[in-house]
C-alpha cells in the first residue's frame, strides 16, 4: 500500500511540475551564432592549446536552445582554405528538461572530443585576418545575435600582414593597407571577444603587446565589430 501510495505522490507532483512549467515558461536566451577561431599554428604553446581545447568543452555546456556553434582553424591561408572543426546547432527546446538540448550538446561534445585530436598544431603561418574575413561570410544577412570568440595570441603571420614585430605595429599604415587592397572585414554588430593573448615569446615585452592589443583594438573598430574584451586568460562565459 505504501509503494503504491508514493507512486501516486510522484505522479501528482511530476503533473503539478508540468503544468507550473507551462503556466510559467523559463524565459528563453534569443538563439545565438557564436564563432570560434582557435590558433592552430605552430607557434602555440602546448599549454595554450590545451586550455584553448577546454575551454571550447567549457563553451559546449554553456550553449542555450537555438545556439549554433561553429570552430574554425586560424592557420595558413584562413580564408582561401578555411578548416572548420566543429559544427552543430542546439535545438529549440520546450521540455522543461530540456531533454533535446542536453542530448544535443552532449553529441557535440562528443564530436568535439574526438576532432580535437585531429586539431594539431602544425599550421606555419597565422592568419587572423582572413578568418575573420571567412567569418563575415557566414554572418552576412544573419539576423541572429553574433559572436566571435579567437583563441589566440593574435601575432598575425602572414603573407600580407605580419605582426611578430614592435617595429611592424604601425596601426594606422597597416589597416590603410588592408583596407586600400580590399582585406578589412565587416563584422557590423559582431561581438568580438579576444581570449588566451598570452605573453609567451622571446621578443614580447610590454610594449610590444599594448601595441599588438592597440593595433587589434583599431582593426575591430574599423571593421565596424564591438570589441567586448582581449584577455591572456580565458575568463569569460557565453551571454
Amino acid at each position: 500500500m505504501q509503494t503504491i501510495i508514493k507512486s501516486i505522490s510522484a505522479l501528482i507532483a511530476l503533473i503539478l511540475f508540468t503544468i507550473a512549467c507551462e503556466q510559467n515558461p523559463v524565459q528563453q536566451t534569443p538563439p545565438q551564432i557564436i564563432i570560434v577561431l582557435k590558433d592552430v599554428s605552430l607557434s602555440t604553446p602546448i599549454a595554450e592549446d590545451s586550455l584553448n581545447n577546454e575551454f571550447i568543452s567549457s563553451l559546449i555546456t554553456q550553449l542555450h536552445s537555438g545556439d549554433e556553434l561553429y570552430v574554425l582553424a586560424v592557420k595558413e591561408a584562413s580564408f582561401a582554405k578555411p578548416l572548420t572543426l566543429l559544427h552543430g546547432k542546439i535545438p529549440q527546446d520546450n521540455d522543461p528538461l530540456n531533454t533535446k538540448s542536453l542530448t544535443a550538446k552532449e553529441h557535440l561534445q562528443q564530436a568535439w572530443q574526438n576532432r580535437r585530436q585531429a586539431a594539431k598544431l602544425q599550421a606555419k603561418q597565422t592568419d587572423i585576418v582572413g578568418a575573420l574575413s571567412y567569418c563575415s561570410l557566414l554572418l552576412k544577412n544573419n539576423q541572429t545575435e553574433k559572436h566571435i570568440v579567437i583563441l589566440s595570441d593574435m601575432r598575425q603571420v602572414s603573407s600580407i600582414l605580419d605582426l611578430r614585430h614592435k617595429e611592424s605595429l604601425n596601426a594606422p599604415k597597416k589597416i590603410k593597407f588592408l583596407q586600400e587592397n580590399g582585406l578589412m572585414p565587416q563584422l557590423p554588430d559582431v561581438k568580438i571577444t579576444v581570449l588566451g593573448a598570452h605573453t609567451i615569446g622571446y621578443n614580447v615585452d610590454p610594449d610590444y603587446y599594448q601595441r599588438l592589443e592597440n593595433f587589434w583594438m583599431q582593426f575591430f573598430q574599423d571593421a565596424q565589430a564591438d570589441l567586448l574584451a582581449y584577455r591572456a586568460d580565458r575568463n569569460w562565459n557565453l551571454p
